[in-house]
């Protein structure tokens, strides 16, 4: 049985977002900005005059600009998955008095936080509809709240 209302509205849902947008823009930001200062360190001292050379290191540097580029992103997924998984509450969430709950009303599971939370990228594949669908899912129902079995729920307060 899934939870009852009081579901969270569309735009505690959004004001939530964007604290959180705000709240982890800071460390995302400095992550960029460091990797994007480490990446002459990294990349030019094996920067060879034969771009061609067959010195074994082009599969190290490839994998190491992917972690580069790919760790803002790690810290978005850390920030919602283990704040979800502790305690159903992002900072936004916990402000707005709203909290991601399972089926069964319970804090989510970390698998089910982490689903949640990649489960964003299908909304924004699809122009961010996903999003939007708590505007008309009588649960208020996201598109991650779905593929993870979570819902978003008014805390007494």
């Amino acid at each position: 049985a899934a939870p009852t209302p009081p579901f969270a509205s569309f735009g505690q849902r959004a004001a939530a977002s964007l604290i959180d947008i705000a709240i982890i823009a800071v460390p995302v930001l400095i992550t960029l900005f460091v990797c994007a200062s480490l990446s002459p360190l990294l990349f030019l001292p094996f920067a060879s005059a034969n771009p061609r050379s067959s010195d074994g290191l082009g599969p190290v540097l490839s994998c190491i600009q992917c972690l580069v580029c790919f760790t803002p992103y790690l810290v978005i997924v850390a920030y919602h998955t283990f704040q979800l998984g502790r305690g159903g509450q992002t900072i936004g969430k916990r402000l707005m008095k709203i909290q991601v709950v399972s089926k069964t009303g319970q804090t989510p599971t970390f698998g089910q936080a982490l689903g949640r939370t990649l489960a964003y990228n299908l909304s924004e594949v699809i122009l961010l509809v996903g999003y939007l669908f708590p505007l008309w899912d009588e649960q208020r129902q996201a598109l991650h709240d779905k593929v993870a079995g979570t819902f978003v729920v008014k805390r007494p307060s």
